[in-house]
């Protein structure tokens, strides 16, 4: 990193002091993302909500002082990020020693259990961040660092709703594999799982309905500098309901650890997107990346939601 730390801000367009502040804020995030795994399995649904949403909160605290009193610009975006990151990565810290949650020895055979489930994820834990990596490469080869900013500022606002549905998610999926995993998993039981999956689903696209507007009028009321990038949230919203809809579908493949090529198929598909991106970005400018990342996440969400299907039936047709 320390080596390639100039080639990279030169490929991205970035400042070498914001990528340093990257690795910072990912080796902090990585500590706090432990405790939230500690407060699910633990079944502590109010200390993991606690911790979540209070690191979000703080972020959107941060983002909105930065920017709108002090005219930090993107020193300030990036301030929010990594004080938040750094504040609960040390927190978790305590919490993870506090609950002797951290130890030296190794148990052989949990490692290969571990590592038997984990690395065939590797690549589907790093396609989100090829996603990302490559549209904003695009953009910033294609068009220029400033409409790099502009859709990276529809992509934050995306983002709220990305970490709503990632608590809930993660709150919620402990206690449906506890019922998934009792004696007796009646039809009864998996009918109720699915309305309330569905439930959720529908009650989040009303979220983003009135949030789209919540934003809009926070922008225009507040950020008016910012108010281009409200022509993208659009994609991000809609990107949001269709990751919804393959959280849900995702899950009960990790239920039955099915998921031996989940992560080709990721991966695969965000290649597909960067090259698609690629393509409408020559006639649709930044519409065109928006574009490639709605089609591609709905092809993934039919993809997972197929293979989900086949390998956990559930009652998706309300039929019992």
């Amino acid at each position: 990193m320390v080596l390639g730390g100039d080639l990279i801000a030169r490929v991205f367009g970035l400042k070498i002091e914001y990528i340093y502040m990257a690795v910072v804020t990912v080796l902090f995030t990585s500590i706090s993302s432990l405790v939230s795994v500690f407060f699910r399995l633990s079944e502590s649904p109010f200390k993991f909500s606690l911790f979540t949403l209070s690191s979000t909160v703080l972020a959107s605290f941060l983002t909105f002082n930065f920017l709108h009193y002090f005219h930090l610009g993107v020193l300030g975006r990036v301030l929010s990020t990594v004080i938040p990151a750094l504040l609960f990565g040390l927190l978790g810290l305590v919490i993870l020693i506090k609950n002797n949650l951290i130890t030296i020895s190794v148990s052989k055979r949990e490692l290969k259990e571990q590592l038997k489930f984990g690395l065939p994820m590797l690549p589907h834990t790093l396609s989100f961040w090829v996603k990302t990596g490559f549209d904003r490469l695009i953009i910033t080869n294609q068009i220029g660092l400033a409409a790099n900013g502009i859709f990276s500022i529809g992509a934050t606002f995306g983002s709220i709703f990305f970490i709503f549905n990632n608590s809930f998610i993660n709150a919620y999926v402990p206690n449906l594999y506890k019922r998934l995993s009792g004696d007796d998993v009646s039809s009864s039981l998996k009918l109720k799982i699915v309305k309330e999956l569905y439930l959720y689903i529908l009650g989040f696209a009303l979220i983003l309905f009135v949030g789209y507007f919540a934003i809009e009028f926070t922008v225009l009321e507040f950020f008016k500098e910012y108010k281009d990038s409200i022509a993208y949230l659009p994609y991000f919203l809609i990107f949001n309901l269709f990751n919804v809809l393959y959280q849900v579908s995702v899950n009960f493949i990790f239920f039955v650890q099915k998921s031996k090529y989940l992560g080709v198929i990721t991966f695969s598909i965000s290649v597909f997107q960067g090259l698609l991106g690629m393509l409408l970005i020559k006639h649709y400018a930044l519409h065109g990346v928006g574009l490639a990342m709605v089609l591609t996440s709905f092809l993934l969400f039919i993809i997972v939601f197929g293979i989900s299907n086949k390998v956990y039936k559930m009652p998706w047709l309300l039929k019992i």
